[in-house]
Order: C-alpha cells, then structure tokens, then sequence
C-alpha cells in the first residue's frame, strides 16, 4: 500500500460542507456543527488558515484522550477545545475590529483635514473682506486707540 492509500485509510481529507459519507449518515464528528456555523459567518481565508485547523487539532485531541482517557477524559478535552476555539474566534474578532476602527480612523484623519483647511481658507476669506471693508470706509477700527 502507497503513502497515498494510507492518507485515505487514515480518514485524511478536506474539510468541505459539501462532503457526503458513502454509507449513509454517519455521527457527526467534535466540531462539525461550529464549523458549518462558522462557514456561513466567516470568510474563506478566515476558514482555512483559523477555523479549520482548529477544528481540525479539536477532533485530533479528542480521538486520542478517547482512546487513552475513556469518555469523561474525552468530554473534558472536547469542552477544553471549544474553549480554545471560542477564544480565537474572540480574538480573531478583536483583531479584525481594531484594523476596521484603524482603517476608519486614517480615512477620518483625511476628512478632518480637509474639513480643517476649508474652515480656515474660508474664515480666512472672509475675514480679508471684512477688513478691507472697513479699511475703505476710513472709519478707525473700534478698539484700537485711535481716535
């Protein structure tokens, strides 16, 4: 039997939803659900490089406390693993949030400065036209000593 004979013995394939089983439906596996959540809610590169690992390392984790700990060593370890989980969607999140805020906040940068240059080209503006104003009518400023 080859190196690639033993991949597929071994159960090694991708992770996609559209996977059927050939012998009808089968227990779900640690994960499967969250996954299929997390397929509709998250992107495809979030998917690949986050998510499936994860998934991936949780069911890992759990065949081998079930074969080495007995079922409470193997429920201990699947609850550990959606902790884990769970955790990096959260920081994931996080993440993502503070890159969107950063990206928003360089974008509102520019909107100030330009709402800051109009503001003082216009009060700029119309402050020269208002002196030049007064100037022509030959009054003294009030306010400046001058009488």
């Amino acid at each position: 039997m080859g190196e690639s004979d033993a991949a597929v013995d071994a159960g090694v394939c991708a992770m996609t939803a559209e996977r059927e089983p050939a012998h009808g439906p089968r227990p779900t596996r640690p994960g499967e659900r969250l996954r299929a959540v997390a397929a509709r809610v998250c992107a495809t590169q979030t998917m690949e490089r986050l998510i499936d690992p994860l998934i991936a390392d949780l069911q890992h984790e759990y065949t081998d406390a079930r074969r080495r700990h007995g079922v409470w060593g193997s429920r201990w370890t699947l609850f550990m693993g959606y902790v884990v989980i769970v955790k990096a969607i959260a920081l994931h999140c996080a993440e993502q949030s503070m890159r969107a805020l950063h990206t928003w906040a360089v974008a509102d940068d520019a909107a100030r400065r330009k709402t800051l240059a109009c503001a003082v080209a216009v009060t700029a503006v119309f402050t020269v036209l208002g002196q030049m104003a007064v100037l022509q009518q030959g009054r003294p400023i009030v306010g400046s000593g001058v009488a």
